[in-house]
């Protein structure tokens, strides 16, 4: 099967997302603390933006 991780960039796009999703399933995004020390960055790099989210 062939996926891809989800980068959010703004509000408007969480929103989006979360009302099209299937609440009884689980998923994925491309969110991530490599180094384990609370730095989050998505799969393309970007670091988390809390206020985006």
């Amino acid at each position: 099967m062939k996926a891809h991780l989800l980068v959010i960039n703004s509000k408007e796009e969480q929103d989006f997302i979360i009302q099209n999703l299937n609440k009884s399933k689980e998923y994925y995004v491309g969110l991530s603390d490599p180094e384990g020390n609370r730095d989050w960055q998505w799969v393309d790099q970007t670091p988390y933006n809390a206020n985006a989210t």
